[in-house]
């Protein structure tokens, strides 16, 4: 989970220093000037206080709604702008903005690799096996006919709903790969 967090700080850090920029009323040439100065503040709050904030978020949270979580994440950040804004004049409404852009990229980051590390988690557990009782291990090369027909008939019992039966049928692909490669072996 840290790691996803110093991730989705590290793109926020390197997009908001492009986007930031377009909030402030100067010359076009002082664009780059204006994101460095800009991510000399920004970028260590954010690292310190915005990814430490996000775990406690995440961690503590009851529940799992994203529009909650993201709330938070704006409360977090107001919060940080009203102490920032303690020590300097004029920069309320400025730091604001910059807050908001700097915490929706954040949450969108971290919501995404959030969303692409449980996808993979699930389609590793599905891959694996989930504790279903296979007659045979994928290593063999050879099994008989008849504890290729037990596999197909244990498989096609095993399922009892939805979610299972797309297991089943990647098992069966499976069982089709490594049939064709023992006809394949036998024509060598």
């Amino acid at each position: 989970m840290l790691s996803r967090k110093l991730f989705a700080a590290c793109l926020t850090s390197i997009i908001g220093y492009f986007i930031v920029p377009v909030f402030f009323n100067y010359a076009s040439d002082s664009y780059f000037i204006i994101g460095l100065a800009v991510s000399t503040v920004t970028v260590p709050i954010l690292f310190v206080v915005g990814v430490l904030s996000s775990l406690a978020i995440e961690t503590f949270s009851f529940s799992k709604n994203i529009g909650l979580s993201y709330l938070k994440h704006l409360v977090c950040a107001i919060l940080c702008v009203l102490i920032f804004s303690l020590t300097t004049s004029g920069l309320l409404v400025t730091a604001l903005l910059v807050s908001f852009v700097y915490t929706t990229i954040f949450f969108i980051i971290d919501s995404l690799s959030r969303y692409f590390e449980e996808s993979k988690q699930i389609e590793k557990k599905n891959l694996t096996g989930s504790g279903w009782n296979l007659p045979y291990s994928t290593n063999r090369s050879f099994a008989s006919r008849r504890s290729k027909t037990i596999f197909l008939i244990e498989l096609t019992t095993q399922v009892s709903s939805t979610s299972k039966m797309d297991f089943c049928m990647s098992q069966m692909e499976i069982f089709l790969i490594m049939e064709l490669q023992l006809v394949s072996n036998v024509f060598k």
